[in-house]
């Protein structure tokens, strides 16, 4: 078994904080947990996250957390170059970046280096010296045996939909303009393509990207990759799907194109990229997109124009879909069609489609089940 190296510094503090560490790479993430209580001097008495973009783990008695106790450092450590965040105390938020420096030899566990003071954790108390040795000390007592990821409880299932309609859907899922796309993406990022420390696509990369998503060309004079509404949506669309992983200055392939080959994880991929792009309450995030209105504006008008089709009876022309113009309507509409959840006919009426209607059992109905699962009011028509 391997280990891997980290380099943990702590955000916005000065005099900058520093640890660089090695733990088993198959150890739980409990256990980055404690060795980072043990770097920073920081108190037991506190909730704490680790988070990427795809997800965040920590106690599972909160709401959206995967269990860490269950889940492996490699998890979060996938490769060199790999970034994510720990949180200690969810009221004073003390972000801690994690980057990945690489493999090590065999199964370690200690703290090979460290700049500056331990922090200052409640107001008042007197600052403790750092003490390499000591800490390595503390290290070197620990068992590793304690902290082997336990075996994680079934999780009830986000979707209700049965194994025979996955196999059923997959094909169909995998061959949407959507998902065709984000594979394309996933592919052209394999080699590696650069970024800013946040995550932005850099200005060189962009027009190439814009091309393997058939977007229109950026305007040559644009500021940044964040500036560029519809793009940026995709782009944040696609590293939480995970068809992008990003790193501390570089994006690469994710593991979603491998998860598509399996028929559950293709239709649970696909119904979590429906929920992302559609329901998030980031307004920069999604997929939908058409002037003059934000990423926001518009994915709220595309979940009306999904609830009047799901409530009709039959085929609807675009005209009598309610709110914005029919050149408006008619662009949301194709852009749902491309998710897989709407279908037109010869004369141009929109409908769901049979995937649009497997989305309907599998969360019941959607509009209504993913607007109260973001804490919104499902009658509000806001």
């Amino acid at each position: 078994m391997n280990s891997v190296q980290l380099t943990i510094s702590l955000r916005n503090h000065r005099p900058s904080v520093k640890r660089t560490v090695v733990v088993p790479s198959d150890a739980s993430l409990y256990l980055l947990h404690r060795v980072i209580e043990l770097a920073f001097d920081w108190d037991g008495d506190h909730l704490y996250l680790f988070e990427t973009r795809r997800g965040r783990w920590g106690d599972p008695m909160l709401d959206d957390v995967i269990d860490d106790e269950a889940a492996s450092v490699a998890t979060l450590a996938t490769r060199e170059g790999a970034a994510f965040t720990y949180v200690f105390d969810l009221g004073d938020k003390w972000v801690h970046d994690i980057n990945v420096d690489g493999l090590a030899e065999g199964r370690r566990l200690a703290c090979l280096s460290a700049s500056g003071p331990n922090p200052i954790q409640y107001h008042g108390d007197e600052p403790v010296p750092f003490d390499l040795d000591e800490l390595n000390r503390w290290l070197a007592e620990i068992d590793l045996t304690e902290f082997e990821p336990k075996p994680a409880e079934a999780a009830e299932p986000e979707w209700n939909l049965p194994a025979e309609s996955a196999a059923r859907f997959a094909p169909e899922v995998r061959a949407l303009p959507v998902i065709a796309a984000f594979t394309d993406l996933a592919r052209w990022a394999a080699p590696g393509r650069s970024t800013t420390p946040v995550g932005y696509l850099k200005r060189a990369e962009v027009p190439a990207a814009h091309e393997v998503l058939g977007l229109p060309a950026p305007q040559p004079k644009f500021h940044s990759a964040r500036n560029l509404t519809r793009f940026n949506g995709w782009w944040q669309t696609a590293i939480e799907t995970g068809f992008i992983d990003i790193g501390t200055s570089t994006a690469v392939d994710g593991p979603a194109p491998k998860e598509l080959e399996d028929d559950q994880s293709a239709v649970g991929l696909w119904l979590d990229l429906v929920r992302r792009s559609l329901f998030s309450w980031r307004a920069e995030h999604g997929l939908f997109h058409s002037e003059p209105f934000d990423n926001y504006g518009s994915k709220l008008h595309a979940r009306r124009l999904l609830d009047q089709a799901a409530a009709a009876d039959e085929p609807l022309p675009v005209a009598e879909f309610d709110g914005g113009d029919k050149e408006y309507n008619r662009e949301l509409l194709a852009q749902l069609s491309d998710l897989g959840l709407l279908a037109s006919d010869d004369r141009n009426r929109w409908q769901l489609s049979e995937l649009g209607r497997a989305a309907v059992s599998a969360f019941a109905y959607p509009v209504a089940w993913l607007l109260r699962d973001q804490g919104e009011d499902p009658d509000d028509d806001a």
